[in-house]
């Protein structure tokens, strides 16, 4: 029984999602359960790659580049690195900086840099996520306020 090889793009879909903690090995049975996708789809982009519709769920799911899935260069993650301790000091040395400025700002920017220190890639996928839908609300929930 001969093993076929497995699509580049689609192998880069299951190693994000090993670094991410999504998979722990290389079952295409595994990713059809955490794509929400039949195993037989899983098998099928597994040869011929994966679809634009399904590298773009991915991305906004996962926080993994599409872009990156599909030719394996740039960032992996969206607006972002896989190297959570860069974002951290960036996001400290933005707090020291704003401190004079705003101390209330940047006391909670403080507090969400520990939070951040202390959850996984998966976490900050999700965090970010919240962020974007708070920031879409904002303009809303403002004027309402006035």
């Amino acid at each position: 029984m001969s093993k076929r090889k497995t699509h580049p793009a689609m192998a880069r879909m299951f190693e994000a999602a090993r670094e991410l903690g999504l998979l722990f090995d290389g079952a295409p049975s595994d990713m059809a359960r955490l794509l929400n996708k039949s195993p037989q789809a899983v098998n099928n982009w597994m040869t011929r790659g994966p679809s634009k519709e399904l590298r773009l769920e991915f991305q906004r799911l996962h926080g993994v580049s599409a872009t990156w899935i599909e030719t394996g260069t740039g960032p992996r993650m969206i607006g972002g690195t896989y190297d959570t301790r860069q974002s951290t000091s960036a996001l400290q040395a933005n707090c020291s900086t704003m401190d004079t400025l705003q101390t209330g700002r940047a006391k909670r920017m403080a507090q969400l840099a520990e939070i951040v220190e202390k959850i996984d890639d998966y976490g900050l996928v999700a965090l970010i996520e919240k962020a974007k839908d708070l920031a879409r609300e904002y303009p809303a929930r403002k004027r309402l306020a006035s």
